[in-house]
C-alpha cells in the first residue's frame, strides 16, 4: 500500500425484477474509477474483496485491476458512519489495484 492510495468499496445486490442488465457492473466500475483517478486526482485504486469472493475478484481482474497479495484485513468498527453499529469483522482479502497509468493510457 502507498500513502496516496484510496479504497473503494462495492456492494452490489442480486439483479431485480427486470433480470441482470449486460454491461451495468463494468459500467459503474468504469465510472467509479474515473472519478476517483482522474476527478480526485488519485494515482490508484485498492479494492479488497474476500479471497472466496471469486466473482468479484475476476471483475476488477477483467477491468483491468492488478492482483496483488493477500491479506488478513483486522477487526474495525466505524463509529463515525451514520449508521448504527458499523462493524466490519477480520477479513481474508485479495488486493487489487489499479493504477491510474492502467486505466488511462497515455
Amino acid at each position: 500500500m502507498r500513502p496516496d492510495d484510496i479504497g473503494v468499496h462495492l456492494l452490489l445486490a442480486p439483479a431485480g425484477e427486470g433480470g441482470a442488465r449486460e454491461g451495468w457492473t463494468a459500467g459503474l466500475v468504469a465510472v467509479l474509477a474515473a472519478y476517483v483517478l482522474v476527478t480526485l486526482d488519485r494515482q490508484r485504486i485498492v479494492v479488497d474483496p474476500g479471497v472466496r469472493n471469486e466473482k468479484a475478484i475476476d471483475r476488477f481482474l477483467r477491468q483491468g485491476f492488478v492482483p496483488g497479495p493477500k491479506a488478513v484485513l483486522p477487526e474495525v468498527s466505524l463509529p463515525d458512519v451514520h449508521l448504527p453499529d458499523v462493524h466490519l469483522p477480520r477479513k481474508h482479502a485479495q488486493l487489487a489495484f489499479l493504477p491510474r497509468a492502467v486505466a488511462f493510457p497515455a
